[in-house]
C-alpha cells in the first residue's frame, strides 16, 4: 500500500516481494551451479572412455536440447502458428 508521500509501507506485499526476488537469485544459482556439474561430468565420462571432450559435449547438449525444439514444433503446427 502506498503512503501519501509515494513510500510502500512494509508488509504483506513487500515480503511476498522479496520472497520473490530471493527465490529467483537461488534458483538462478541452481542452475549455474548444476550445468557447472554436468560439463564436468560430460568430461569426466569423455576422458574415462578415451573419447575427445568435444564429442562428448556435442552429444550431450544436442541430445538434452533437441526435444525442447521438437516440441515446440509440434505445438505450433497443431496451433497453426509459424
Amino acid at each position: 500500500m502506498l503512503l501519501a508521500g509515494g513510500c510502500i509501507r512494509p508488509g504483506k506485499e513487500v515480503a511476498r516481494m522479496m520472497l520473490a526476488i530471493a527465490a529467483l537469485i537461488a534458483g538462478l544459482v541452481l542452475l549455474v551451479w548444476s550445468a557447472d556439474r554436468f560439463v564436468e561430468g560430460s568430461a569426466f565420462t569423455a576422458r574415462h572412455f578415451g573419447v575427445p571432450p568435444l564429442l562428448i559435449g556435442m552429444g550431450s547438449v544436442d541430445h538434452f536440447t533437441f526435444p525442447d525444439w521438437l516440441w515446440i514444433q509440434r505445438t505450433s503446427g497443431a496451433h497453426q502458428s509459424p
